[in-house]
């Protein structure tokens, strides 16, 4: 297979460049050709990677030889000016896939880099793909002039990576889930490089390289004023990298370090670090104004391969990131730090992120914790660094032990990524096999799909297929057809679909034999129509069941319930509700007012309560195990499935049945006053306002109502 990736690159400094830089070379290790096209020479001095190390090989310099990259070259003149980098992206990618023939484009990030994938595409005739950051989706997207050119892209798209958090934001936009794929989260690549074990970084011989090679012009004056002082070994050192800003805690560990410094105690500030002209020049400004600049080095980007060595020389590094506009922003600083067990003192605000909050983080323990806006509680922290640096050490290795290590490895992610492009390619071929003229494509279609039109069709082509406005040479295409052949592509039609079913219905299918000839009769009853979307057609099929079932003689009384369950936990899973809108990703829940008497309660969206006559827990939790039962014991049970914000995997309680009668009322037209009122006549019962207040406003409070 050869893939044509247009990407950022180093020297572009960043996470979605250091991500592509790494995906390549997964690819290429794994036999897959690859061809960058990139603009990453392009980079403007403020993102720009700089290499001290001419003399030392890269990482990328030990790659096969399957990795080709390709750059863009000088802009064009044009009025008014300005980059031209989606022209040229898309006319040198354009080259490429004819040049190289290519089996698919993929693009990360959507601009330019998508734009020009689909651009490529539309000329090329092959397929392209696209990965979205956080910025794009959160910030560009959210632009008229950016988000209607990106919907549009999207649409064509013949796959798209999707993290947890937009997963069903793509479905909302109207992509169909056979188009999505998730998004795989790329691990530090440890085996090599990022480790307790590489070697500490030489600050005054990068010093020296970075005096005589980064180039001297205004906005790098500020590296060469603060890199002329030599830096003392012997003093404990905190560090910062990245990009500037106040949203990065960069002011904030200049105040807390202030206070420290008046405090008499002595240490070395390295900030390796690069942004905005005017980010930068606050940055130094508030060095100077509040004293810490004698403490300070500045240092420009290096490469990521780099990064290990930094940071085993620093007594203790801060990631303070906070407030930052993108909600859905995972950066891996985090990881990237405990993976080389240095002692990490880390904002509140991340350690909240769904990446750092399933890792059994603990204060003083395994990492520094600390709110960067409290300058008193983050000098707290890093003085315990700066006091005691061994006691420092000890929560860096527990870091690496307790938070990293043993965890996903490159090896893995290698793996993963090859199978999935490869389901990909299979997939993108398998589609491309359908011909592209409407009548003939409906014909062939239900031929493939429709069994006793296609028996019928063997017997009596002509009469079968009058009712389609084919042409003649498009009648004798599709006679010429030999029966073996149209059998064995329908059958394989036929299969793909079976296997859609099962990965949404996996316990349902483990009844055996029964649930395979209903799936046949579901197949016959219901062919595959090209428009449908796989969430109605799943769906579809799961209403099938639960009736079919309901009656069946020889399935399992609770079959059909079994079904109800995983049609629900799919609805919860994936079927999009407003707050899904890509139009509201960055928004954060407003607290709802307490109920009262006179409140209007309604069942929250994408919340879905059942009532089963069986223990469908216990049923399911035997069948995850293997240990099906013929019969269960009747347990009326009553369950939740309840969709989480940003998440896949829905939340699954039960409640009891008078819970349930309560949530019935909860309409949205009635008063709480009102309910109380129905339910002590239904139970004719009085005295029930408190106990009723209570409940509602627990169910406000776990939003299943609102």
């Amino acid at each position: 297979m050869k893939i044509c990736f247009i990407a950022k690159q180093p020297p572009i400094q960043g996470g979605v460049s250091r991500t592509c830089y790494w995906l390549a070379a997964a690819l290429a290790q794994s036999g897959i050709e690859i061809h960058v096209v990139t603009n990453a020479n392009s980079v403007e001095d403020t993102f720009r990677i700089h290499n001290f190390w001419p003399e030392e090989s890269t990482p990328h310099d030990n790659w096969p030889t399957k990795i080709f990259v390709h750059q863009t070259g000088p802009s064009g003149n044009h009025i008014p000016s300005g980059p031209d980098h989606l022209t040229k992206l898309a006319s040198l990618a354009t080259k490429v896939v004819r040049e190289q023939n290519c089996d698919l484009i993929y693009a990360y990030y959507f601009e330019p880099y998508g734009l020009a994938a689909h651009l490529a595409s539309q000329w090329t005739g092959v397929p392209f793909g696209v990965r979205h950051a956080g910025s794009d989706v959160g910030r560009l997207m959210r632009f008229e002039q950016h988000g209607i050119a990106y919907r549009e892209m999207l649409k064509t798209a013949a796959f798209i990576h999707a993290s947890p958090s937009t997963y069903r934001r793509f479905i909302h936009l109207g992509i169909d889930i056979d188009q999505i794929y998730p998004a795989i989260p790329t691990p530090i690549p440890d085996e090599n490089h990022f480790t307790p074990t590489a070697a500490p970084l030489d600050f005054n011989n990068l010093r020296e390289r970075v005096l005589q090679q980064l180039p001297k012009n205004s906005y790098f004056t500020p590296y060469h004023q603060s890199l002329t002082k030599p830096i003392n070994p012997d003093l404990p050192t905190i560090a910062i990298y990245g990009k500037v800003g106040p949203q990065k805690g960069s002011h904030d560990i200049i105040h807390a370090l202030q206070r420290l410094k008046d405090e008499g105690l002595k240490f070395n500030f390295v900030a390796l670090t690069q942004g905005g002209q005017k980010q930068l020049a606050d940055f130094v400004t508030l060095l100077n104004e509040t004293g810490v600049a004698p403490n300070c080095w500045l240092f420009p980007f290096i490469p990521h391969w780099k990064i290990p060595a930094f940071l085993r020389a620093c007594t203790a590094v801060c990631f303070l990131e906070r407030n930052f506009g993108v909600s859905i922003h995972t950066p891996i600083i985090a990881s990237e730090v405990w993976a080389c067990a240095t002692p990490l003192i880390l904002s509140r605000d991340i350690s909240k992120k769904k990446h750092a909050t399933d890792r059994a983080l603990r204060d003083e323990h395994n990492v520094l914790l600390a709110d960067p806006q409290n300058h008193a509680e983050l000098a707290t922290k890093i003085r315990l660094a700066l006091t005691d640096p061994q006691q420092a050490a000890k929560i860096g290795r527990r870091g690496f032990e307790q938070l990293y290590q043993n965890r996903y490895t490159f090896s893995d992610y290698r793996q993963e990524c090859v199978d999935q492009f490869n389901e990909i390619y299979e997939h993108t071929q398998s589609r491309g096999q359908i011909l592209s003229v409407a009548e003939m494509q409906a014909c062939l279609a239900r031929l493939y799909v429709d069994e006793p039109f296609r028996k019928l069709f063997f017997l009596q082509p002509e009469e079968t297929v009058r009712n389609y406005a084919l042409t003649s040479e498009e009648l004798k295409a599709i006679k010429g057809i030999e029966h073996s052949i149209l059998n064995q592509f329908a059958g394989s039609l036929k299969t793909k679909r079976k296997k859609k079913f099962l990965a949404a219905y996996p316990l349902l299918f483990k009844l055996g034999q029964p649930i395979h000839r209903y799936y046949d009769r579901f197949y016959d009853l219901y062919p595959a129509r090209p428009e449908q979307n796989t969430l109605d057609e799943v769906v579809q099929f799961g209403d099938f069941m639960c009736h079919t079932l309901r009656a069946a003689e020889d399935a399992p009384l609770f079959a059909h319930e079994v079904a109800l369950y995983e049609k629900l936990y799919y609805l919860a899973k994936f079927k999009p509700s407003r707050r899904d809108s890509f139009e509201q990703i960055n928004e954060k829940p407003k607290p709802s007012a307490q109920f009262t008497l006179d409140s209007r309660p309604a069942l929250a969206e994408a919340v879905y309560i059942e009532t089963f006559a069986h223990d469908i827990s216990q049923i399911t939790e035997q069948l995850r195990e293997e240990k099906i039962e013929p019969e269960a014991n009747l347990k009326k049970s009553v369950l939740v499935f309840q969709q989480i914000a940003n998440s896949q995997k829905p939340r699954i309680f039960a409640i009891t049945p008078a819970t349930k009668k309560v949530i019935n009322l909860c309409n949205g037209a009635l008063t709480i006053s009102q309910i109380i009122t129905e339910i002590e006549q239904q139970l004719g019962q009085t005295g029930l306002e408190k106990a009723l207040l209570q409940i509602t406003q627990q169910l406000q409070d776990s939003h299943i109502l609102i």
